[in-house]
């Protein structure tokens, strides 16, 4: 067995394989072991066997091909921090900055020491979280609405799938772009991965809008959006629909911020099963089939938007209809606003209960709401809903 005698320099004690020899004072080790193989371990701001130390001494006898053992296999070596121990290299440069670099990792396995010695170098890497943060400004204080634990070079869709601006939200606030900067000029790339290194955090920052929407780019996503009775949606584009079916059969305490773009082709989804009928304003009785893009409107607001080319298809046999009509925006309104809203579409009978034809079909043409409430009110708004056929046409 190979034997080792050990010095610690700045007075650490190292316990050797064969034997200890203690530091102690003005000893020159060098000389008192002019005859083996001196192996210095620069700890680099570390610590041995919880001590400080610039570096540990390890003498040899040598022998042809020999191997040595990292440092860290005779006591604990670490450093102040949350640092781990990378390894041992056997040269240390600085860069144009001051700060040390390493190179040539020293292979404990497959490197043999030459007699003339060898001095090898600890590189510490700091433990650090990288993250992404999105961060808003509360009565002027910065605050984190999430973090995102990433590793170094990591982007965040390695870690979360979902669409970023999420992260942002608030209470009572919706993020609707993201930036990396205060000022909101360079853009967020979700793409992009994070730089590791000194950089532990990398902070978005938001662009909001009051109040907690869903946001709204794709069809799948309105039709999913249009089946959540509790959502507030915000288009984020115009959005074409490609026949697929839609419809808002109640819109209550809810927003719809249309932001001027407009939602194109696709069949109104409405209720049309007999618990669904609606009461004849007129008679009074459970007789009315109504189609509409929100059905019963109350204390709601849509805002900003176009529905267009829109299918209305009327296709029943159920006997107890008396009355059909076809409102562009809601059958009621209780307290609901409509601000430069417009919807333009056609109706097709497909079927119809027996007495009546599509002659008998009401299409409200004037306005958006078949009957109104006392309160709500619309403005700016447009409709363009026009009878294309004869019921079985």
């Amino acid at each position: 067995m190979l034997k080792k005698l050990a010095v610690g320099i700045s007075c650490v004690s190292l316990a050797a394989t064969a034997f200890l020899v203690g530091c102690g004072g003005d000893k020159n080790y060098d000389e008192i072991f002019s005859d083996k193989v001196k192996i210095v371990y620069e700890l680099e701001g570390g610590m041995y066997s919880g001590r400080d130390a610039d570096s540990v001494s390890h003498y040899y006898p040598y022998t042809d091909g020999m191997k040595i053992s990292p440092l860290e296999k005779f006591a604990k070596v670490s450093r102040d921090g949350d640092y781990e121990l990378d390894g041992w290299y056997r040269t240390r440069t600085l860069d144009e900055n001051g700060k040390p670099v390493y190179s040539d990792k020293w292979n404990f396995s497959a490197d043999s020491v030459t007699q003339s010695g060898l001095t090898l170098y600890a590189k510490w890497n700091a433990n650090t979280v990288y993250t992404f943060e999105f961060v808003y400004f509360e009565d002027g204080e910065e605050k984190v609405a999430k973090k995102c634990e990433v590793a170094a070079g990591g982007k965040l869709g390695d870690v979360d799938s979902r669409d970023p601006l999420t992260y942002a939200n608030y209470k009572g606030h919706t993020a609707i772009a993201l930036y990396y900067d205060e000022q909101h000029t360079l853009p967020f790339d979700k793409d992009k991965p994070h730089p590791g290194g000194e950089v532990a955090a990398v902070k978005i920052y938001a662009e909001y809008i009051e109040g907690d929407y869903t946001l709204v780019g794709t069809a799948a996503e309105l039709v999913a959006a249009a089946k959540n009775d509790f959502a507030n949606v915000y288009l984020l584009n115009d959005i074409d629909m490609g026949g697929a079916s839609l419809g808002f059969k109640k819109f209550k305490n809810r927003k719809f911020a249309g932001n001027g773009h407009k939602v194109s082709n696709f069949k109104l989804d409405y209720p049309q099963l007999k618990n669904d009928l609606a009461e004849n304003p007129v008679t009074g009785y459970k007789d009315t089939l109504c189609a509409s893009l929100f059905g019963n409107v109350q204390n709601s607001e849509i805002s900003d938007v176009s529905f267009e080319n829109v299918t209305i298809e009327i296709n029943t046999f159920l006997s107890d209809i008396t009355n059909i009509c076809v409102a562009p925006l809601a059958f009621t309104s209780v307290n609901g606003t409509f601000k430069n809203v417009k919807v333009s579409g056609t109706v097709k009978c497909a079927a119809l209960p027996v007495g009546l034809t599509a002659l008998d079909v009401k299409i409200v043409s004037d306005r958006g709401v078949y009957v109104d409430g006392e309160t709500g009110s619309e403005t700016g708004c447009r409709f363009d809903i026009k009878l294309s056929n004869n019921e079985n046409n």
